[in-house]
């Protein structure tokens, strides 16, 4: 909302440039009598609104150029030479008899005035300026928006000026399903940012044995990190062994984001191992944080393995159940018609059946002409010991006849 608010001062501060309202005329009069916009600064005791709109001068004026026609637009103060306000990189030229100075005041006869240009700003800027083409004496300067090619203000242009871009982190991403409950996930976020209440700095080599914490998830407790809870532990072991045990996925003992990029690296074979392999280390970490937990702060004294390995199994089949209940079978029609032969030429097309109780074998056969006019027709009972060889009677009975 705030970018939105923005976008649309900006829009303000180019509408009040252009200067073609009351509305600009107004605070042009109350807030910059003596002063051109682009130098003013706020004071206390101006409004608010006006506050925001030299905020939004700020972030866009760089942006707004003027193109000469009759020279009407500030020589100091507006950006018509496309390098930006000759103020802001050159005030140690401006003074008191020139500050008001407008672009018309260089130009004779169409033409720029190369010994006043000269005389008040450096010869490498002179350049720059004489090379500026003037347009016609008879039309106002007008502001145009630089960072559209036709010139004319958009919103969509203002916002990207202003927007701060995130960055994104597509691993991170993965770790949202819409078949996922969203706490799930949310845990696993927690963990990557390292923002779940497992103990770093108190367990290093030079703390106490007294200030250690110990894990609640192993027999033979060791130092409670969120690597040896997730990963390392008796539990985590066992889960992420007998969950990706089946799947072909060996569980080593390497950095929690490095486990989850085995899976999701793994090519999968069709829609719901995809699910598979994106949901089930999210559930292992879900599992793992909800006995850590009780045990932590509940009444469990420890993790029951083969339970949470069961909780497991029910959720993923559960997850997997809606998964192939939403699946719908792709039925496909490949039309099959009968094709001409060539001019001059004919077809045969024949077919074969054997009854294996009965150990009878029927064949049969047409012959068409390239008008699909019939020429043959047979049906005849033979004697056979299979369906192939019955298919193959049929087409020798046809090409002998």
């Amino acid at each position: 909302m705030g970018d939105i608010a923005n976008t649309l001062a900006i829009k303000r501060w180019w509408q009040f440039r252009q200067n073609k309202s009351v509305w600009a005329d107004f605070l042009k009069a109350k807030y910059c009598p003596r002063m051109h916009p682009v130098g003013k600064k706020w004071q206390p005791g101006n409004s608010q609104a006006w506050k925001h709109l030299l905020w939004a001068r700020d972030k866009s004026e760089y942006c707004i150029q003027w193109n000469i026609n009759s020279g009407s637009c500030s020589f100091w103060w507006d950006n018509w030479t496309k390098t930006g306000p000759l103020a802001h990189t050159w005030s140690s030229f401006i003074n008191k008899n020139n500050y008001r100075a407008k672009v018309q005041d260089f130009i004779v006869n169409q033409r720029w005035n190369a010994h006043k240009i000269y005389k008040a700003i450096p010869s490498q800027l002179a350049l720059h300026i004489m090379s500026i083409e003037i347009g016609n004496e008879d039309t106002e300067d007008y502001a145009i928006w630089s960072p559209t090619e036709d010139g004319n203000y958009s919103n969509s242009s203002s916002w990207n000026l202003i927007r701060k871009n995130r960055y994104v982190d597509n691993f991170i991403n993965k770790i949202w399903h819409k078949a996922i409950p969203f706490k799930m996930p949310f845990i696993c976020w927690r963990m990557f940012s390292s923002k779940l209440p497992f103990p770093r700095a108190w367990n290093n080599a030079n703390a106490s044995t007294q200030d250690r914490i110990y894990c609640v998830c192993c027999h033979d407790p060791q130092l409670e990190s969120m690597q040896y809870v997730m990963v390392e532990g008796k539990a985590a072991d066992c889960l992420w062994k007998a969950m990706g045990g089946p799947l072909g996925l060996i569980h080593q003992h390497s950095p929690i984001r490095s486990i989850f990029s085995n899976w999701w690296n793994t090519k999968p074979e069709n829609k719901i191992h995809i699910l598979m392999l994106q949901a089930t280390p999210v559930l292992i970490c879900w599992e793992i944080w909800k006995s850590w937990t009780s045990c932590k702060y509940g009444d469990k004294n420890k993790f029951y393995h083969y339970k949470m390995v069961n909780q497991l199994l029910m959720r993923r089949g559960q997850m997997y159940a809606k998964k192939v209940e939403s699946l719908r079978h792709k039925i496909r029609c490949n039309p099959v018609h009968w094709e001409k032969p060539a001019t001059g030429m004919v077809k045969l097309n024949t077919d074969g059946s054997f009854f294996t109780n009965t150990r009878k074998a029927g064949i049969g056969g047409v012959v068409r002409d390239e008008a699909r006019d019939l020429i043959f027709a047979f049906s005849v009972l033979v004697n056979c010991s299979s369906n192939n060889q019955a298919e193959a009677a049929a087409v020798n009975y046809g090409i002998n006849w």
